[in-house]
């Protein structure tokens, strides 16, 4: 059975909005918990990058709520990480589930939120900017993971495939435009990857507030809380980076989806694809 990393999180009001807990709080939480298993069963995090030179990036992540996970439900939230690693070592794989908890109650409930993250190990070169080339993990690195931890095939991203399925002409588009701060990174003064999360809320609050006379299912973004979030990122931001979100919409029966662009310039960095 593939080993796995079960924790307490204290719930405080700002992992919250009125509808559940943030997507961006989400993907922070099922990032620190994959941190928790590579310090627990594998490395440190730290002596991952500065011991073995490799780097772990997150190339595409799906958010996926069972159910509401509101800040009245729990004091704690428990969390379960498993970390699996793919096709020789070019990807890792860490999924994580969400719930409310408690010390009286060690059982993992089933999960309000699942979240996968599928990772690229990155060579480290010098530098401060801990700049990387994609690489297999060494095999010092593979050979601690078991047999029931490796997978053969290659996790590929739905979003290219949900794109795909929607019509050709959104019904409402917008452009936000942002700066890269300090806060938005993580210690290489590159985003963070939840910083993508954060921007497409903010693209799609935009859109909804610009374009009143859209449909209403369009502008349940703002009246229901998210089901599913996918993101694919593709090239990183640094400090003080300019780009812009490219926010589209379209209205469903069940609920709109969310399409968000994040580009500077000519270049993409990354899609996110929000449905309810």
């Amino acid at each position: 059975m593939p080993r796995n990393c079960d924790f307490l999180f204290t719930a405080d009001a700002g992992l919250f909005d009125p509808l559940q807990l943030h997507p961006a709080a989400a993907g922070h939480i099922a990032f620190n918990a994959g941190t928790r298993w590579l310090r627990e069963h594998l490395v440190s995090h730290r002596a991952l990058l500065s011991e073995h030179r490799t780097g772990l990036a997150v190339w595409s992540a799906r958010l996926r709520y069972e159910r509401p996970l509101r800040f009245a439900d729990a004091d704690e939230l428990r969390v379960r990480a498993v970390m699996k690693v793919r096709h020789g070592g070019g990807q890792v794989q860490c999924d994580v589930g969400i719930g409310s908890g408690s010390d009286r109650s060690p059982l993992m409930p089933a999960p309000a939120v699942r979240a996968s993250l599928v990772l690229i190990p990155l060579r480290i070169g010098g530098g401060p900017a801990l700049g990387g080339t994609p690489a297999v993990l060494g095999q010092d690195l593979l050979a601690r993971f078991r047999p029931d931890e490796r997978l053969p095939s290659v996790q590929t991203s739905p979003v290219p495939r949900l794109r795909r399925a929607l019509p050709a002409r959104p019904q409402a588009r917008t452009r936000t435009r942002f700066l890269i701060g300090r806060h938005m990174c993580e210690m290489a003064d590159q985003w963070f990857w939840p910083t993508a999360l954060s921007l497409a809320a903010t693209g799609r609050e935009g859109l909804i507030r610009r374009h009143t006379g859209v449909p209403g299912h369009v502008r349940d973004g703002l009246r229901r809380p998210v089901r599913i979030v996918d993101v694919l990122l593709e090239r990183p931001f640094y400090l003080f980076d300019r780009g812009v979100v490219v926010s589209s919409a379209w209205a469903r029966a069940e609920g709109p989806v969310f399409v968000h662009e994040l580009r500077s310039g000519r270049s993409r960095h990354g899609v996110v694809v929000e449905q309810w």
